[in-house]
């Protein structure tokens, strides 16, 4: 069986995680600033390359950052938007889930520090790709996994009344980030 990356959150050192950390604040290329409204939740940010060893099967770029951010509009019908961009990032945008923590969206202006591990592809925990650990439908995803968020996670701490887990699956080739889709499986 293939595997997958773990993530695991550990407290944040600006030093270390300014470009692998999930909540607190996105550093971005200028090009993605103002880019989303107050109701775009930033998740997280991967820098790529140090992942890349983790990455055997080449699932995903090498070089760059990946960025999650959820439509929070609906919270039980999180939306997944992911962007991929080669530009370094430039900018701390300060403020940026303050409005979304006032609304109850809590620890999230608290970043988190990630560090990564090899995973069994059906690991439960929050992850890059594998295969969904708590899928009980008799028909597969439509593309592979890109993301688990497992909201049982006490490194997380994040939406804890879901009881589950956001799945985000790969969009559809050339799409693969911009067509990104997800699913929660929710109690």
């Amino acid at each position: 069986m293939s595997k997958a990356i773990g993530i695991r959150f550990v407290p944040y050192d600006k030093k270390k995680h300014l470009t692998n950390h999930f909540f607190g604040k996105p550093v971005c290329p200028r090009s993605m600033e103002g880019e989303f409204d107050d109701q775009v939740l930033f998740l997280g940010m991967i820098h790529l390359p140090e992942i890349a060893p983790f990455d055997k099967e080449n699932r995903l770029p090498h070089t760059g950052y990946l960025y999650f951010f959820l439509d929070v509009s609906n919270p039980r019908r999180m939306g997944p938007i992911v962007r991929y961009v080669e530009t370094e990032p430039e900018v701390i945008i300060d403020d940026y889930n303050h409005l979304l923590a006032l609304e109850g969206f809590s620890g999230i202006e608290t970043p988190r520090g990630i560090a990564f591990e090899e995973v069994e592809a059906d690991a439960e925990g929050c992850k890059l790709l594998g295969v969904p650990c708590d899928w009980n439908y008799p028909d597969p995803p439509k593309s592979d996994l890109l993301l688990t968020l497992d909201h049982i996670s006490e490194e997380l701490n994040f939406q804890v009344q879901l009881n589950g887990f956001t799945y985000i699956f790969f969009g559809p080739k050339g799409e693969e980030f911009s067509g990104v889709y997800g699913y929660g499986e929710y109690d």
